[in-house]
């Protein structure tokens, strides 16, 4: 069994459409953009939400994590990039262009520095600690092409551009001058475009418009120099038979496979990279169909393309999103207890467990003497705390920081408290009840107020309406007949 995805396994609830996503460098966190701009955080183990962004206005359109999962970059169709505070849940910053985003990226060694490609624009540097911005200028090195694709290498070394003519232009992140410039083919000019890049190992996948996915040795293709010479990839990979054009590519940890989702069908294709054969297809119509009956009830989820894909950095799982849905895939897990248990034994059907004598008492009585004296030593003591290190994840030229302090900026955040964090509980306790009891009684007061206030509006209408209802009253009074008064007459 390989290493790859093999089945349907469930998909992320969210109350929104996703359109992409995206995992940390340790694949503890996901990142799930949707249409109406905001971006969840899942906490990948539990599969449930850690925080909420009300990012852009409009559908995001990218997302990159920094490597200490700390900062999270979105772009948007609305035309903006913003950085966010992870743990904090607020926004850092925040750059405006004049079009839609069609990728922005931080550079995984120095979260400073920020690649954004605008549609129908060059490619454009930002350093975030001296707020200056430099476009890569093809035209310099002799090409008048758009920017299709742009991408760094893993060591954050290089910056790595593909053209709409099939060229490889590759510069340096510091003084951004060209390394290399090379072509996929010397016949035809296809446009790239998208470009993966491995995890370990420095191999570089490009998808381009001739359905063919290539695999190059990052290696060769700088030593290929600045001449324009058609460099041969290490691996072609196609349908030969259905002439599929493909869509977006994410390769495994170590590039030995890579995945590649179909550009009008919501299918996937994983290759070997070695052989150039393909292991599996995957279908999102069909798994939906087995086990998500009532999903596809509503006709809209059928057919429509997959818009992204994502394959976790350490583990055989892959993110697809399809319909605003995020799928999870992962391979066939088959459980074998004997391998545990030598002496377990597998039941077709239930049966009646007769005790054994002796089995739940405290002491055998009927053991052997020599059994009874027999010590059972102790285990090994496990550690549950520290933490290994991992090759998939760490390079060999950096140090390694593997605290869990989340109050550390400099720490990798390997995950998200649900809670908020609470420095003095007993403080903050009273200083919530103090605020409890001061908004109370600030409730009441406006409460005193406007009851006055209505007492005093009804006492007023009753005095301007009492005179008009006295004269009403004394009208009303029947007037007595009888002789009238006799006049007082003086003595």
């Amino acid at each position: 069994m390989g290493s790859y995805p093999e089945e349907f396994d469930g998909f992320l609830e969210l109350a929104a459409q996703a359109n992409y996503c995206k995992f940390n460098r340790l694949g503890t966190l996901i990142a799930v953009g949707t249409m109406d701009g905001r971006v969840f955080i899942f906490d990948f183990i539990a599969q449930s939400i850690s925080r909420i962004f009300n990012a852009h206005v409009q559908s995001i359109s990218s997302l990159c994590w920094s490597r200490n999962s700390r900062k999270l970059l979105t772009g948007s169709v609305d035309g903006c990039i913003a950085i966010w505070d992870v743990l904090l849940n607020q926004q850092l910053c925040i750059i405006s262009f004049n079009a839609s985003i069609l990728s922005t990226l931080i550079n995984p060694r120095n979260e400073n520095q920020i690649l954004t490609l605008p549609l129908g624009f060059l490619p454009i540097i930002h350093n975030l600690q001296t707020g200056t911005s430099v476009k890569l200028d093809l035209k310099s090195v002799g090409i008048e092409e758009s920017v299709s694709a742009v991408v760094f290498d893993r060591r954050g070394q290089y910056i790595i551009v593909g053209t709409s003519k099939g060229h490889i232009v590759i510069y340096n992140v510091i003084d951004l001058k060209t390394v290399a410039i090379c072509k996929q083919s010397a016949r035809f000019l296809n446009q790239i475009k998208n470009i993966a890049i491995t995890r370990r190992k420095d191999f570089i996948y490009t998808n381009s418009q001739d359905h063919i996915i290539r695999c190059y040795d990052f290696n060769q293709l700088l030593d290929s120099g600045i001449f324009m010479n058609a460099v041969e990839p290490l691996q072609k990979f196609e349908d030969n038979i259905g002439k599929t054009s493909w869509q977006f590519i994410c390769t495994s940890i170590d590039g030995s496979y890579v995945c590649a989702t179909a550009s009008k069908r919501q299918s996937m294709y994983i290759w070997e990279k070695n052989t150039g054969t393909i292991v599996k297809e995957l279908s999102v119509d069909k798994a939906w169909k087995e086990k998500l009956p009532k999903l596809l009830q509503n006709t809209a989820y059928f057919g429509n393309p997959i818009t992204d894909v994502q394959w976790h950095p350490t583990k055989p799982v892959i993110l697809t999103v399809s319909s605003g849905v995020v799928s999870i895939w992962t391979q066939v897990f088959v459980e074998n207890w004997s391998a545990f248990a030598p002496d377990f034994i597998a039941l077709e059907e239930n049966r009646k467990y007769v005790e054994r004598e002796s089995e739940f008492d405290f002491e055998d009585e009927d053991a052997d003497i020599v059994e009874q004296d027999v010590k059972i030593e102790d285990e090994d003591a496990i550690d549950v705390v520290g933490i290994e290190h991992v090759p998939e994840v760490f390079s060999s030229d950096e140090s390694l920081d593997l605290s869990t302090d989340i109050k550390n900026p400099n720490n990798q955040l390997w995950f998200l408290p649900v809670n908020s964090i609470i420095d003095n509980p007993e403080v903050d306790l009273l200083q919530l009840i103090s605020a409890a009891e001061s908004k109370k009684e600030t409730n009441l007061k406006v409460k005193k107020e406007r009851n006055m206030k209505v007492k005093k509006e009804r006492i007023d209408e009753v005095i301007e309406n009492c005179p008009s209802s006295i004269d009403r009253m004394i009208q009303s009074i029947p007037k007595k007949r009888g002789r009238p008064p006799k006049p007082k007459t003086k003595q």
